[in-house]
């Protein structure tokens, strides 16, 4: 999450996301100074060859893009052999864009693309470019494949606006055995395994377990708090619920092939 934005990333390429507050706090740049006061992340990637591949319209329809994730902004620097360039690079005194050019391992002709906003926003809008600046710089082979097994992704989020709890993937996913006893403090902490595949989530460690922790929402599921207590806490679909009609479906799946395979075979 903190190297790719998301829990399925595409690896047949790098770009990895990096955190690049300690070196924004050495700007003078207006933007920065009020993200780290309101607490949020100041965080960026670098594209190879971005910086010869875009024109100032290209990088405008980029900000529009990250805009369309929660972004109020999009910075980007054009990495030059000398020093950088673009409409904020003067903020950027010498000392700070050496340290940039050191975190990304930037490269003359690479673009640096830097978001300031809360963890959510900031993840969302980095991974959408990551995405889409390899698709157009050519930064993989389309017909390659990369298989990867996520064993810690994030299990469950709050949703704000609905005032509970939501599952990352769905409710029937199942927990790390040594994680179900965060599902009483810090639900949004209890991870999940599953294999992506090219940036694609290709099935997940699915919930067998009939622990009554999970199969109530009322207890295990709820969120920690006044929001608990008020009863608004619940995961989006009881897992017990969610279980049950997948075991019967499988159990009905089952029947159905039985009973085809003997009428075809007499």
């Amino acid at each position: 999450m903190e190297r790719f934005g998301n829990d399925r990333p595409d690896l047949r390429y790098g770009v990895e996301l990096k955190d690049v507050a300690d070196i924004a706090g050495e700007t003078e740049f207006k933007v920065f100074q009020m993200a780290k006061e309101a607490g949020h992340r100041i965080r960026g990637l670098c594209a190879p060859g971005g910086g010869e591949r875009y024109s100032r319209k290209d990088l405008d329809g980029l900000t529009e893009f990250a805009g369309t994730f929660g972004t109020k902004g999009l910075v980007w620097l054009k990495v030059d052999a000398d020093a950088m360039t673009g409409p904020t690079a003067k903020f950027f005194p010498p000392a700070a864009q050496a340290k940039l050019r050191e975190r990304f391992a930037a490269k003359a002709g690479d673009l640096i693309l830097i978001v300031a906003d809360s963890q959510s926003v900031t993840s969302q809008a980095l991974t959408n470019l990551r995405s889409r600046l390899a698709t157009e710089l050519k930064l993989y082979d389309p017909k390659a494949f990369h298989y990867s097994w996520v064993v810690r992704f994030p299990l469950l989020a709050w949703d704000a606006e609905e005032g509970r709890f939501a599952a990352e993937h769905h409710p029937f996913t199942m927990p790390l055995p040594e994680d179900l006893h965060l599902l009483d403090t810090e639900p949004a902490r209890g991870p999940g395994a599953g294999v992506r595949r090219c940036g694609q989530r290709r099935g997940v460690r699915r919930r067998h377990d009939p622990n009554p922790r999970l199969e109530h929402p009322g207890q295990g599921l709820q969120a920690p708090g006044p929001l608990a207590r008020a009863g608004r806490g619940e995961v989006r679909l009881p897992a017990q619920r969610a279980a049950q009609r997948a075991r019967r479906r499988t159990a009905e799946s089952r029947s159905a092939w039985t009973g085809w395979s003997c009428s075809t075979g007499a």
